[in-house]
């Protein structure tokens, strides 16, 4: 909870609505004004995630309620940009009067992102309303993200400041993307539907990564060097093909992110405090938060993230053929080292335009 002043008083923000409303624990702030306020992201992380029904709900109660003469509007505190339904959804739902329909809601929606109607592209939102923007906010306060970009481990779905965990089945999420996949030509032409193909197919793909993981500590636990192998070589794989497959997008492209600080530079040696500075946010945000901001994309999977799995996986497989143990605090201190060398280096030869063909590459790693 933070506050902002307003003509000469004190308002008062309800920092995260969706998880804890703490203007209910503390009698509606004994009459202070405040504002009813999303978060939504920490760090701009990239899982897909927004409790849209929570939000719909809640939003209605506090603005039906004749009681709260000290509520003053609602707002959202960015700390990234993970979803913009949801974010539309929340300040359309302020205007909307007593009451907002979702589904409804959602359906328009999709046409709009479809640039027109779109049998398939709505019924694959309705999935998205339905079955995985749900209620469960373990993903924004845990820094959801796919699994890949996080500290390597053979067991676990969290550690640092990542979870893997996802609130739905998968299965529901393909379906959606399966849909997407047949939209019509009018919506493959719209940018929005672009964004919400390459994310979804993004998030699936993610969430497939932590199946192939289980495999590898299955064939570890067996001491089956072979299987290990095959199976880390297709972990390695998926997160190189998800790489490629994120340069189609700026939104998840790290050279766009490093450009646009570079542009603000009047010199080279500006140039490079901007990049090491935009660097850093995304990974170790000075030292003290390594991996708060993790996000998944084009470059940063490639050169962050994959180089700390497969010094992992190296260091197993000369295990299981018959190496010393892995030393987990060695690889953690390469990991640290890797971390900081990512995070300082300038000059960067990343794209800052998208490349390739969202569309046809999305389908080849459906089939995949």
């Amino acid at each position: 909870m933070i506050g902002a002043v307003s003509h000469g008083r004190m308002v008062l923000i309800d920092y995260v609505c969706e998880d804890r409303e703490l203007f209910r624990e503390t009698k509606a702030f004994y009459g202070a004004p405040f504002i009813w306020d999303y978060l939504g992201n920490f760090g701009g992380n990239t899982h897909l995630v927004g409790p849209i029904n929570k939000i719909n709900q809640r939003v209605t109660a506090v603005m039906n309620d004749a009681a709260l003469a000290n509520f003053t509007g609602v707002g959202a505190t960015l700390e990234g940009f993970n979803n913009p339904v949801v974010y539309e959804m929340l300040f359309d739902r302020v205007w909307a009067g007593t009451n907002l329909n979702l589904a409804t809601w959602v359906c328009d929606e999709a046409r709009a992102r479809a640039g027109g109607a779109d049998s398939n592209v709505e019924k694959a939102w309705d999935i998205l309303r339905e079955k995985i923007l749900v209620d469960d906010t373990s993903a924004i306060g845990c820094h959801g993200v796919v699994f890949q970009a996080r500290n390597p481990a053979l067991l676990g779905e969290s550690n640092n400041m990542l979870s893997a965990q996802i609130a739905y089945h998968n299965k529901d999420l393909v379906r959606a993307w399966e849909l997407l996949l047949q939209a019509g030509p009018v919506a493959q032409e719209s940018s929005a539907y672009q964004r919400d193909l390459v994310d979804t197919t993004r998030q699936a793909l993610g969430n497939i990564a932590l199946a192939l993981r289980d495999q590898m500590a299955a064939a570890y636990d067996r001491k089956d060097a072979a299987e290990f192998k095959k199976d880390a070589d297709k972990f390695m794989a998926l997160g190189r093909d998800m790489d490629k497959f994120l340069g189609t997008r700026t939104e998840f492209m790290l050279g766009k992110w490093t450009g646009d600080a570079k542009s603000w530079a009047a010199n080279k040696d500006e140039r490079a405090y901007y990049e090491k500075d935009a660097r850093s946010i995304i990974t170790i945000w000075g030292g003290g938060l390594t991996d708060y901001a993790g996000r998944q994309w084009n470059g940063l999977m490639r050169d962050y993230y994959l180089p700390r799995w497969q010094m992992l996986i190296d260091a197993t497989l000369a295990e299981l053929k018959g190496g010393k143990p892995v030393d987990r605090p060695a690889l953690e201190k390469q990991w640290r080292n890797h971390d900081l060398k990512f995070a300082t280096t300038a000059n960067g030869d990343y794209a800052t335009k998208p490349r390739g063909d969202f569309f046809a590459m999305s389908c080849a790693l459906y089939k995949k």
